[in-house]
């Protein structure tokens, strides 16, 4: 039923972690795509030594988050795709709790909330409560917000036959980018209330942006400001 798509490059701090929330996942019809991008550390190590014939590895030596995602959506074969990010963790009901929903309801896009932790899995400081139905997901990206996170997602992998696939060029911001892109289209979002995501925050996160980050998200915000005139 479900397709996780984790990217990982130089990710062996926090990878076996990461690995171990999915496992412990209530939900198990799921198969997992490992793309390992430019890796110089002991990534593919540590992901291969996983025993577990729910897991195919991928690799590549290009550095590239959104080229790793689209080779591994590209090679799976589930109706849904999950993205977990090789430093964030899932709560044990994660993904059952989004194909229940999936179940109930006319959407395409389903996210969760999420709490921030340190380093070392602390709690950090509060994290944005996103918003749940559609209307409001569409007013946060009208107003030029993210109002999905990207390691909480749950999507019909359909989608990508809209809206394309991740796109290469938007450092940083690949996933708003896509959001927009399914604005766009008409695709139906939501977010469940329970904070069902740990989005892991250290010295190499994207929470930490850079200037390439702004001045990506920037293109992104004109491209949508462009279509909203027309």
């Amino acid at each position: 039923m479900i397709s996780v798509i984790i990217a990982a490059k130089d990710a062996e701090k926090w990878i076996s972690q990461t690995l171990q929330s999915l496992l412990l996942q209530s939900y198990e019809d799921w198969e997992c795509i490992l793309s390992i991008n430019g890796s110089k550390d002991s990534t593919l190590e540590i992901c291969s030594s996983i025993n577990d014939n729910r897991f195919r590895i991928i690799t590549s030596d290009t550095p590239n988050k959104s080229i790793a995602l689209n080779r591994a959506i590209f090679e799976s074969s589930r109706e849904f795709i999950s993205i977990l990010d090789s430093d964030d963790l899932w709560e044990k009901d994660k993904l059952k709790s989004q194909i229940d929903y999936f179940g109930q309801s006319n959407i395409d896009i389903c996210g969760t909330q999420m709490s921030y932790i340190e380093e070392n899995g602390k709690q950090f400081k509060e994290a944005p409560f996103l918003p749940l139905d559609h209307d409001n997901c569409v007013l946060w990206l009208n107003n030029y917000n993210n109002p999905i996170a990207n390691s909480s997602v749950l999507y019909k992998k359909s989608i990508h036959n809209l809206v394309g696939y991740y796109d290469p060029e938007k450092f940083a911001v690949e996933d708003y980018d896509m959001w927009m892109r399914s604005k766009r289209a008409g695709l139906k979002f939501s977010n469940l209330h329970q904070k069902l995501m740990k989005h892991r925050i250290h010295l190499f996160s994207n929470f930490n942006s850079s200037e390439k980050q702004v001045l990506n998200k920037r293109l992104v915000d004109s491209i949508e400001y462009f279509y909203s005139t027309q």
